[in-house]
């Protein structure tokens, strides 16, 4: 198959082309980020675009401007990521199979959830899958190709089961609390600070806590039951920061 492997870390992008073309026979081009991943979209057809979420150069690049700057959960840009590049790769016309291909560290957990629910993706697999072998990488790309389900045990316990929650249905729910999550990941903890940075007043925000906290002990039962839901929420969005302020989120969930 044709596949275009999204990912920024230069050794291990070498690694997996000469893996994946060797051993199981894929044409592989490697893009390093958005606009590399956007131009290859642009220019070629591919059988499976294969993405990882998170680009260290972006998010340094975030991070040094939230710390130097003053910035706002309303500025047009703050954080692409590859939920950016599957939504790009939805748009082309001829449709190519998409893998997350990523850590399984928690901070992922979101974004995962996101790709599967509002996004569509159904193929899954951790760049630490075992051996160190990239046979996972390759059975989820076979996957795609064909729009079939995959996911390994490490990225998979992150997926929605029956019965479970739906961000839209939870911390996405209601316009004024996505706006309230963004500006605590930004670093506005308080009710003013954040009155200061959106449209609604302290006293809305004051009363959209409880409500928060209600639907973060949905998504996170391990929350403890607290009549104080503010250390409660910063200490979730700050942890989460890297998907509240996601250029691809704050797209489909103004």
């Amino acid at each position: 198959m044709k596949v275009l492997l999204v990912e920024d870390e230069e050794q291990l992008a070498g690694l997996a082309q000469r893996e994946l073309e060797r051993e199981y026979g894929h044409q592989v081009i490697v893009a390093s980020g958005l606009r590399h991943a956007e131009k290859h979209l642009d220019e070629q057809t591919f059988d499976v675009v294969a993405v990882d979420i998170l680009y260290d150069p972006l998010v340094t690049e975030f991070d040094r401007r939230r710390l130097s700057q003053t910035l706002r959960p309303t500025d047009e840009k703050l954080l692409a990521s590859g939920l950016s590049v599957i939504t790009a790769t939805l748009d082309v016309e001829q449709t190519p199979g998409i893998v997350v291909w990523t850590s399984g560290d928690p901070s992922r957990r979101l974004h995962l959830i996101f790709a599967y629910e509002d996004l569509g993706v159904r193929a899954f697999c951790s760049k630490r899958s075992g051996s160190g072998s990239l046979e996972p990488l390759h059975q989820a790309i076979e996957a795609a190709g064909v729009q079939r389900r995959y996911a390994d045990s490490i990225l998979g316990v992150y997926l929605p089961g029956r019965g479970s929650f739906a961000l839209s249905t939870t911390l996405l729910r209601e316009q004024s609390h996505r706006m309230f999550w963004r500006a605590l990941a930004l670093g506005y903890h308080t009710a003013e600070e954040i009155a200061d940075v959106t449209p609604y007043a302290k006293k809305t925000v004051r009363s959209a806590m409880g409500k928060m906290l209600d639907d973060l002990r949905t998504v996170d039962p391990g929350v403890g039951d607290t009549k104080k839901p503010q250390p409660e929420l910063v200490r979730y969005a700050s942890s989460n920061r890297y998907f509240f302020l996601d250029d691809a989120v704050r797209k489909l969930y103004p």
